[in-house]
């Protein structure tokens, strides 16, 4: 999803298992959905499309833009640990063969199920618009983050490790 606050001319792009609803909670901003968009993770590309379709587009040009980003071992961790506890998630059919399968089925899908980082930030001409104020979620402090400790116990194989390390390349080009 994409969460603004008009208050403070702010847009932070929530990709998906990068610590979002942490940085959400632990701001004091006031933060609205823009409607439609409730628990929809949008990419950049999506969200300017969002404010250009809604005539805001200025909004979105002059807006200062957050995003997070997490090194992608524990990110697919976390994202498997979201899904073992979601029985009618779409990917849950996935776990029943453990982590690597998991990891086997995300990375190899043609629909891009749960991509980089970098894709998600990325515009149209496949760079990331160098106004977006990138963190990454190990570095960041004094902020209470959502419950990881399940994502902590999940076994993974040096084959899951190899594909999760081939699939989000860019992502530890660019950012680890």
């Amino acid at each position: 999803m994409c969460v603004i606050s008009d208050s403070e001319n702010l847009i932070f792009l929530h990709a998906p298992k990068c610590g979002g609803m942490s940085f959400i909670t632990n701001n004091n901003k006031i933060w609205n959905n823009p409607q439609g968009t409730n628990h929809v993770h949008l990419s950049y590309i999506k969200t300017r499309n969002y404010f250009s379709s809604i005539s805001k587009i200025d909004f979105f040009n002059n807006a200062n833009i957050y995003a997070r980003v997490r090194e992608p071992l524990p990110r697919m961790k976390s994202l498997y640990s979201f899904v073992l506890v979601r029985p009618d998630h779409p990917l849950n059919i996935d776990t029943k063969n453990g982590f690597e399968s998991f990891v086997n089925r995300v990375c190899s899908s043609e629909k891009l199920i749960f991509g980089p980082c970098y894709r998600f930030l990325m515009n149209e001409k496949r760079v990331i618009d160098p106004r977006i104020k990138i963190e990454r979620l190990e570095d960041v402090k004094g902020e209470t983050i959502h419950n990881t400790s399940k994502s902590n116990e999940v076994d993974v194989t040096s084959t899951a490790e190899e594909m999760i390390r081939e699939h989000f390349k860019k992502d530890y080009e660019l950012w680890y």
